[in-house]
This record gives C-alpha cells, sequence and structure tokens, in this order.
C-alpha cells in the first residue's frame, strides 16, 4: 500500500505492485491510478538503477539456453513480450545504458549473446537506440532494433501490443524490419532494405531526415549475377551473389537536403494527372 501526497493537507492511498529495481524499487500503483495524473508510477527514494536493467526471475533463469535478449523501457513491457517468448529486461529510462549488467552478463556466461534494442517509437527512443548501439558495438555485442509503428500521435509500447493481440511471429518480423530501418548504416542499406521488402525497382525514401530517390536497373543487376557466376568459382553462396549485385546495381540520388510531409493530394481521373 501507497501513500501518495496529492495535496499538502490531505494523503490518498492506493494498492500497487513492486518490483526491486538496482538498489530500491519501482512500483505501479493500480487502485484507480488516473486519481494521481502523472504519479501512476514511481521510483523509491534514492532508487539507483542507472547502468543496471530489471529482469523477471523466469528470463534470468533462461539465460544459459537463449542467445537473444531484448531491452526495452518499462518492466511491463519486459513481462508483456516474455509471454510470447522473448527474453526481455527492462532498462527503466531510454536513456540508461546497462553498462554494469552487460558486463556481469558476458563475465557470467560464454554465450554471444545479440542485443534486440526495442526501445519507444518516441523520438527520444529512437535517438538512444541509435546511441546505444554504438556503444554496444564497441563493447562487442552484436546488436539489433526493433520498432513499433506510430499512427500520428498514438505510441503504443510492447504491453499495449500484447493487449491488442500484436505480437505474433508475423507482427515481430514487421518491428525488426523497422528497426532495420531505423539503425540502417547509410542510404544505401536502408534503401536495400525497402527494395527487399517491397520489391520495388524505384522510390523515394528518408535518411537522416533527408529525401533521397533509389532506382535498380534489371539489366545491370542480370549482368552482376552472370559475372559472378563465372568469377565465384562456387565459393559465393546465392544470397551474398545476390546482394553483391543489388549493392553494384542500385543508383541512388538525393532530392532534398530535408524530408518534407506532403499535406494533402490530388488527382485528376480523367487527365491522369496527380
Amino acid at each position: 500500500m501507497a501513500h501518495i501526497n496529492k495535496k499538502a493537507t490531505s494523503k490518498i492511498s492506493s494498492a500497487t505492485v513492486r518490483f526491486s529495481v538496482g538498489s530500491g524499487y519501482w512500483e505501479r500503483l493500480i487502485d484507480n491510478p488516473e486519481r494521481f495524473g502523472k504519479k501512476k508510477a514511481r521510483f523509491g527514494y534514492e532508487s539507483g538503477y542507472q547502468g543496471l536493467w530489471w529482469m523477471s526471475p523466469s528470463t534470468i533463469a533462461k539465460l544459459p539456453t537463449i542467445k537473444e535478449l531484448w531491452l526495452v523501457e518499462g518492466i511491463f513491457d519486459a513481462i508483456a513480450l516474455e509471454h510470447h517468448g522473448i527474453a526481455a529486461a527492462a532498462l527503466m529510462s531510454c536513456n540508461n545504458y546497462p553498462g554494469h549488467a552487460l558486463q556481469q552478463l558476458k563475465e557470467s556466461s560464454s554465450t554471444k549473446y545479440r542485443l534486440v534494442w526495442a526501445l519507444d517509437s518516441d523520438s527520444a527512443g529512437q535517438r538512444f537506440i541509435k546511441k546505444h548501439i554504438v556503444r554496444a558495438r564497441e563493447d562487442g555485442w552484436h546488436c539489433d532494433a526493433a520498432q513499433i509503428p506510430r499512427q500520428g500521435k498514438v505510441k503504443l509500447d510492447w504491453n499495449d501490443l500484447h493487449q491488442r493481440d500484436r505480437l505474433s511471429a508475423t507482427d515481430i518480423a514487421s518491428y525488426r524490419y523497422r528497426g532495420a530501418l531505423l539503425i540502417a548504416k547509410n542510404a544505401s542499406e536502408k534503401a536495400l532494405l525497402i527494395y527487399s521488402k517491397e520489391n520495388k525497382l524505384e522510390f523515394d525514401f528518408e535518411f537522416k531526415n533527408r529525401l533521397f530517390w533509389f532506382d535498380l536497373s534489371l539489366a545491370e543487376y542480370n549482368k552482376q549475377m552472370e559475372q559472378l557466376d563465372k568469377e565465384d568459382g562456387g565459393t559465393l553462396s546465392e544470397e551474398t551473389k545476390r546482394e553483391k549485385a543489388l549493392y553494384a546495381s542500385h543508383n541512388i540520388r538525393p532530392i532534398a537536403n530535408c524530408h518534407p510531409t506532403a499535406l494533402y493530394y490530388q488527382k485528376n481521373d480523367l487527365t491522369d494527372e496527380a
């Protein structure tokens, strides 16, 4: 039971769910939490969690048998993913890089874990995903990302998706694809990810707030594939040859040094103009 100061002269109470985090705890008010406004969740006094994470006992028990660990912001997000067979740790805040926890994990296991950074899809979450991945790769970790699509101002987290039954294998693949787009190292890498997903020979796309145009020459692609077939002597896999041919046969052209948003679209069906 938690007592929350609502006004200087009165107190109200709420049932809570409390989790041990770092040197203290984090708790979520569950008894009509709307009564407390933004105070529906809180950390205990002087609770320190920087460099650490929260992980459920069942996930800790599974660590020797898994090869991939998702990193999310909230405890409820980690629990939601666990319901779908995904091992996850909660960072408690997007700006918390769990350096100490990762070092402990590395020292306690010989497994080469792949980290999937799955922070919230707002600007802060995306910024820290990129920042944390740079640091984690420098520390020797293999990293991917996952992102939930945003529709307007509506922001969902992994717990929201669990409650909406939107964490199927197909859904997860889509979120990982969006994460790959977010952390693409350059415009070419992002464009080829889009091409592999949508199979369009030309399209516009955004990279680092700039607008680009992608096009692929099928004639050049086929020429490159034939050349690789002659030269590799059977040492390259079909996937590797395809990647090499795609890189050699595509073109990227900058359109604008900003990313404009269209306000409306007009089309005349009689003249076929838009």
